[in-house]
């Protein structure tokens, strides 16, 4: 009966925390006012031991010069974040250009791809992953998010607008924060 009991007792569960940022997604609540990402990131992070957070940003060569503030906002990020057992991973994802017929140039951004593969590879082929925390709203990441949460038991955490956050995301995480909410809290002084 004893042994039993022991191995009734449940440990914290071992494993590391990803997170997986559209860097677009804090850049547009960033324009509005500057946030203290450090704070945020500190009280979201607070538990865990180690975490790889990856901040992935769609990128044209054509449009480098339109580029340069968001990689002095990404720049300030990585200073604010990185710390003891916090690694910061940028990922560059380059914007696919379309040309019409007319002329007229059309862009494409694949960073949600690059996410949902990442994630996926992450799952698979990584040390046990504790809690996965996605800063989208999209709802394409619902399936890979279920999947997470039922088969390897990962918290699930989402941060997004609100206006852009979708049902199934808001449904399936155990936490949801919203960048408004978030710009009001850790506004810098």
């Amino acid at each position: 009966m004893r042994f039993l009991k022991k191995k009734e007792e449940k440990k914290e569960k071992e494993g590391k925390t990803f997170v997986y940022i559209d860097s677009e997604n804090l850049a547009a609540v960033e324009e509005k006012e500057k946030v203290n990402w450090k704070s945020f990131f500190n009280h979201l992070l607070s538990e865990r031991k180690e975490a790889k957070i990856f901040f992935y940003w769609s990128y044209s060569e054509r449009l480098e010069e339109k580029s340069k503030p968001f990689e002095r906002f990404l720049v300030r990020l990585r200073n604010q974040v990185e710390g003891p057992g916090i690694e910061f991973i940028e990922i560059k994802v380059p914007t696919i250009e379309k040309v019409d017929s007319s002329g007229k140039i059309s862009r494409v951004s694949k960073v949600d791809l690059a996410i949902v593969c990442d994630m996926a590879a992450h799952l698979l082929y990584n040390d046990p992953v504790k809690e996965i925390i996605l800063g989208s709203g999209d709802g394409d990441f619902y399936k890979l998010l279920k999947a997470a949460k039922f088969s390897k038991k990962a918290k699930i955490t989402v941060i997004s607008r609100k206006e852009r956050c979708a049902q199934e995301l808001r449904d399936i995480a155990d936490e949801v924060h919203f960048l408004e909410e978030i710009r009001e809290i850790f506004k810098e002084n």
